[in-house]
């Protein structure tokens, strides 16, 4: 009897660890930085926008850093298959984001079912914090506690594999000059965007930033997203995909396309002059391992052209159909046109007025601009229970000598990526180097508090063009001077000062840097 009621118990422990939990959506965020762009990360399954500690985040990727002038407004990640037979999908667009923090243990369960805020942080650790360790033994807390348990890669130092030992000499396997690590999955809670079931993913996040003289690496960010099956079922025919609202320079004049032969999903703008920007720049998606599958777009529009919704349209979307079931076919704006069939939405060079491209409809015109967004997906693949894999991504600008030689400009970048992808250069972990300081920043810039929210000690990071005098002081919410972490004659490049608030009383601050009469702020939350 005993046997026949474990059996029974096998038979049903799938469909029990699909249940989804009670957590609440997660809010941590944090910036990488270290390079000329200013990317918000956050853990709640998509990327510089969304619900974060401090309230709702948006136009959060800016590049040039302090410019003010944002590349894209917010981006998503899709996973969608079959889980025994039934569609099962991961994802939203603007609200009801369908990852949570964490991670899951075999079966698909959560650690805890009514709360994954134990996990609802991101680690960010730079090659300068290292450098930084190495001369004083002084280490921010994202490198002290470097989270090896829940999959954050180490260089082992001390022997021991599998753990993370700072003194005896481990390091964060660090990407570029700045990397962050994150974990989510797909079983939180309900799915209220998809009306899905939950796949049982596991999603380790890597995200990082290459400060270099080279603008095509140091105006670009990267992102490692490892997909682990944890359910005790096989996900067959799935999908990876990321959506993605790009309001470059703003959310109007907007066109998309596709290189198929790099793999690079990009957007520009149909104007002459943008009146951010200038010159209107071109960005995109290049997905560096195991390229496209198909590449489709939508319109900020109601009806089978417009965002869509529910797991069914968004399955067919990923295939390269619209919303409605209806191929995609090329000419026009590829809705129910007369031209072939295709999975690729403007695969014509616009540079060169190619059809079948937004700038040549092969009809004889353009097609009208707006407010777009793209969906770039990788090839189909399986994940077997326990089962994971691997996509390397890099989010490319370029700005020309006018909106179509961004393109150019952007290909040439995606080239110079892929090439170092290829030769296992740009996915190599740094150690400190001897010349990382003598990068000089551009202009005078307070980064983000790291960590942030803290509960004893956070690093300030700034940087200053030029010699000369500074002040970094912290405000409360009344306007009231608490504390100053630094005052006095700097030299030009980077620095960091250390935020004590062993007596500050919790709650939202302001740290403010005033340099060569400019004024910048940036904000801290401290939680007891």
């Amino acid at each position: 009897m005993a046997r026949f009621a474990t059996f029974l118990l096998l038979l049903a422990s799938p469909a029990l660890a699909q249940t989804p939990g009670n957590c609440a959506p997660g809010t941590a965020s944090a910036d990488l930085d270290i390079s000329d762009v200013r990317a918000t990360l956050l853990t709640n399954g998509n990327l510089f926008h969304g619900q974060a500690e401090t309230g709702y985040l948006s136009d959060a990727y800016v590049v040039p850093k302090g410019s003010g002038n944002t590349a894209i407004y917010g981006a998503s990640l899709w996973v969608g298959g079959t889980v025994d037979d039934e569609l099962r999908m991961s994802g939203a667009t603007f609200v009801n984001f369908e990852l949570w923090p964490g991670p899951l243990e075999n079966g698909a369960a959560l650690p805890n079912p009514d709360d994954c805020s134990a996990y609802d942080r991101i680690w960010v650790v730079s090659t300068l914090d290292v450098a930084a360790y190495d001369e004083t033994g002084e280490a921010t807390d994202d490198l002290a506690e470097w989270p090896v348990d829940l999959g954050a890669e180490v260089i082992d130092g001390d022997g021991v594999s599998g753990n993370f030992n700072l003194e005896g000499g481990d390091r964060p396997r660090i990407y570029g000059s700045q990397t962050a690590f994150w974990v989510m999955n797909d079983v939180g809670n309900e799915h209220a965007y998809s009306k899905s079931n939950p796949i049982g993913l596991e999603v380790q996040a890597n995200a990082f930033a290459i400060s270099s003289t080279e603008a095509a690496l140091d105006q670009a960010t990267f992102y490692r997203f490892r997909l682990i099956n944890r359910n005790m079922l096989p996900l067959e025919d799935a999908r990876f995909s990321i959506w993605a609202d790009t309001d470059i320079g703003g959310n109007r004049e907007e066109h998309e396309g596709v290189d198929t032969t790099r793999s690079l999903g990009y957007y520009y703008k149909s104007l002459e002059k943008d009146p951010l920007y200038g010159i209107p720049p071109a960005a995109g998606f290049d997905f560096l391992s195991d390229g496209l599958g198909a590449f489709h777009y939508a319109l900020n529009a109601a009806g089978p052209i417009g965002d869509p919704r529910g797991k069914l349209e968004m399955d067919r979307v990923q295939r390269g159909l619209w919303s409605d079931g209806t191929p995609l076919t090329a000419h026009g704006n590829g809705y129910l046109t007369d031209g072939p069939v295709t999975v690729w939405a403007f695969p014509g060079d616009p540079a060169t007025g190619e059809c079948w491209s937004d700038v040549n409809n092969c009809g004889g015109g353009s097609n009208p601009s707006g407010n777009h967004r793209i969906i770039p997906t990788a090839p189909v693949f399986s994940l077997q229970p326990g089962e994971s894999r691997t996509f390397d991504i890099a989010l490319l600008f370029a700005q020309g000598t006018d909106n179509l030689d961004s393109i150019t400009e952007l290909r040439a970048a995606s080239d110079l990526v892929q090439a170092a992808y290829d030769d296992g250069s740009l996915f190599d972990s740094r150690l400190p180097v001897a010349n990382e300081d003598s990068i000089q920043p551009r202009t005078n810039h307070i980064g983000t508090v790291y960590p942030n929210p803290f509960r004893s000690q956070a690093t300030v990071p700034f940087e200053v063009a030029a010699p000369g005098r500074v002040r970094l002081s912290v405000v409360d919410v009344l306007g009231r001077e608490v504390a100053v972490l630094a005052e006095g004659e700097v030299a030009a490049g980077s620095h960091r000062a250390v935020l004590d608030g062993s007596r500050l009383a919790s709650g939202v601050y302001l740290v403010v840097l005033e340099a060569d009469g400019q004024r910048q702020s940036t904000r801290a939350l401290l939680l007891r």
